[in-house]
């Protein structure tokens, strides 16, 4: 089986965005974080789907290279999409963002 015949390839580019944040390359993790969302609207599944985690990620990034606004946007769409998906055990691993 192929990378691009997984059901979902968002958790590849999250992924891969995930490598690129611990090694400090903040605005490629970003890229690969923005890739991850677009397969993740993309895809049909909504059980493969980790958007509310890849939106604070992003904002992660953002805080990273001090856009404290950008941040606080993409941290509060993490925050809204996991209140809606009803994710407590998300929401309340990431309350230390104080959104």
């Amino acid at each position: 089986m192929s990378l691009w015949s997984i059901p979902n390839e968002g958790y590849f580019y999250d992924t891969f965005g995930d490598v690129l944040f611990e090694f400090k390359q903040f605005n490629l993790a970003f890229e690969k974080y923005k890739s991850a969302l677009l397969k993740f609207q993309e895809s049909k599944s909504k059980l493969q789907d980790i958007r509310e985690e890849t939106y604070v990620k992003i904002g992660k990034c953002y805080l990273q290279i001090n856009e404290k606004e950008k941040a606080r946007e993409f941290l509060e769409k993490g925050k809204k999409l996991a209140e809606k998906l009803n994710n407590n055990e998300f929401f309340n691993s990431y309350a230390i963002f104080h959104i």
